[in-house]
């Protein structure tokens, strides 16, 4: 997806693995969605896609034994109060859960009508 021509006039060529990190930058957007983490409080959206490669096994097991997967309402409630507002609250379904931010920017939401 990322078209980078290496004869180009400015000069440089994108390495490797900058060019992978700008097609996945490039598919979100084409998705429309937005990261969880940058969903505004008090908003209920629908879970689109969860990329489920962006945190270990172990991580992902628990997201989906506590009800996270696509097609489930969600809705940020909380964020924590220190610079990195970290820990995120979530509802999911009638559960209230925390997510850490990484692991929130990994899940794509799209606002329910």
């Amino acid at each position: 997806m990322c078209q980078v021509s290496r004869g180009s006039s400015a000069g440089y060529a994108i390495p490797p693995d900058k060019r992978i990190l700008l097609d996945v930058i490039a598919n979100r957007l084409q998705m429309g969605g937005v990261q969880l983490d940058q969903l505004p409080l008090n908003q209920f959206a629908i879970v689109r896609t969860i990329d489920w490669s962006a945190f270990p096994d172990s991580e992902g097991h628990r997201l989906r034994s506590l009800g996270l997967e696509e097609g489930v309402g969600i809705e940020a409630l909380h964020m924590g109060i220190l610079l990195w507002k970290d820990p995120i609250a979530v509802r999911v379904g009638r559960m209230t859960i925390a997510l850490r931010r990484k692991v929130a920017a990994a899940i794509i939401c799209e606002f329910a009508a």
